[in-house]
Order: structure tokens, then C-alpha cells, then sequence
């Protein structure tokens, strides 16, 4: 399966890679709730590249919700099924396959009940990111691993580092800053991030089960 669209659309999509857009979090000690808030920082910074986490059909009003590219965790590859292919990431895999040989075989029964629902064949694991594959237009980078230093070009987003951007100018997907666009991901590849944003929403606490 493709990853990236050969041909990229003129307009904006979710899951683009774009280059330009500063991010910014808010960042406080703790929250005003029976004080004025007189102690805050912005963070702010400009990665060199970021993906759209707006669904295509909502980007518009001057806005865009958009998250960081990050380079990949070295630990997938202590995990030789994820090594093998990091956009497995993306998709269901069993229990014994989200973790090392060597952490599956330390995990008592109790344990893996208690981590696992072992009720599902398969099912997403890692529900905050989302792996992005290597492309030319990307630059590969070392991660340091047990064994050595190793040469990447895959890159991963993190759903929970999403912030609001405003732009004045994105009036809809097709009149907004296209020439931001680095990369579109396929409509196959673009299917899976939707799954894993909603697999990231979706999800009910112990707590809330009845």
C-alpha cells in the first residue's frame, strides 16, 4: 500500500505535512480557580515540519488544528515486529505483538489481563500515534539504540501535542496555503489515521464500563 499520494491535491487535507506554521501550548503551574491567573508561559515553537489534524471537510474560518512531526521512539525497535515495518504502529496487531519478546515473557498472566483486553483477537495499540513512513522529502536521522546507532526516515505524530492555529490565510480546503504542503497522504493511508484519531477519542475507562 502507498503511503503518500503521487499526485497531491490543491487543497488541504487531514494528515498533510505542511511546513511554516508556528504551534503553541499554553503552560501554567496550575489552574486560576479561585485566583486570577497572574503566572503563565507561552511556548511557543516552529518545527520543521507539522501535520493537519483538521478533518478535511471542517478546514476553514481562518483555523487549523495542527501537531507536531516527531521522530520515532527507538524503543519500536526493541520490538521486532514493529521493526520489521513501523507502520504497523498504525494498525491492529495482537497483544504479544505491541511489546518485545522479552517484556511478553516477564508479564505474568495477571499482568497481561490487566494491560490487555484479551478478549480481542486484535486490536490498536500505541491509540496516541500515529506512525508517518520515510519519503525523499523527509531527511532521515540517527536514534540511538542498544546495539548502536541506526539511520530512520520514519517520523510519528502524537495526537496529544494538537493545537489551534489561526490563519487568515485558510478560508476552505481548497483557498487556503497550499504551497505550506509538503506531503498528502493516500486516501488508503489517510483511512488509517482517521481510525487511530478516533480509536484515540473512543476509548471508555474501566470506570465507565457497564
Amino acid at each position: 500500500m502507498s503511503f503518500y499520494q503521487y499526485q497531491p491535491d490543491n487543497a488541504l487535507r487531514l494528515g498533510d505535512v505542511v511546513r511554516g506554521f508556528p504551534l503553541s501550548a499554553a503552560h501554567i503551574k496550575r489552574p486560576a480557580v479561585t485566583e486570577t491567573l497572574r503566572e503563565y508561559q507561552i511556548d511557543v515553537s516552529q518545527p520543521e515540519f507539522g501535520v493537519i489534524m483538521t478533518p478535511c471537510c471542517s478546514i476553514g474560518d481562518k483555523m487549523l488544528l495542527l501537531t507536531p512531526l516527531l521522530q520515532v521512539r527507538s524503543t519500536f525497535y526493541n520490538n521486532p515486529y514493529l521493526a520489521k515495518d513501523l507502520l504497523r504502529v498504525n494498525r491492529p496487531m495482537t497483544p504479544e505483538q505491541s511489546v518485545s519478546p522479552t517484556q511478553w515473557e516477564r508479564m505474568t498472566p495477571s499482568d497481561r489481563e490487566r494491560r490487555f483486553d484479551m478478549s480481542k483477537p486484535e486490536s490498536l495499540a500505541f491509540v496516541d500515534l500515529f506512525v508517518y513512513a520515510a519519503h525523499d522529502l523527509l531527511p532521515r536521522y540517527e536514534i540511538h539504540l542498544r546495539d548502536g546507532q541506526r539511520k530512520t526516515g520514519f517520523y510519528m505524530v502524537d495526537f496529544r501535542l494538537t493545537c489551534h492555529v489561526k490563519c487568515d490565510k485558510v478560508a476552505n480546503a481548497k483557498q487556503a496555503p497550499v504551497e505550506a504542503k509538503v506531503l498528502q497522504l493516500t486516501i488508503d493511508a489517510r483511512g488509517d489515521l482517521r481510525d487511530k484519531v478516533a480509536a484515540f477519542y473512543a476509548r471508555v475507562p474501566r470506570e465507565d464500563e457497564v
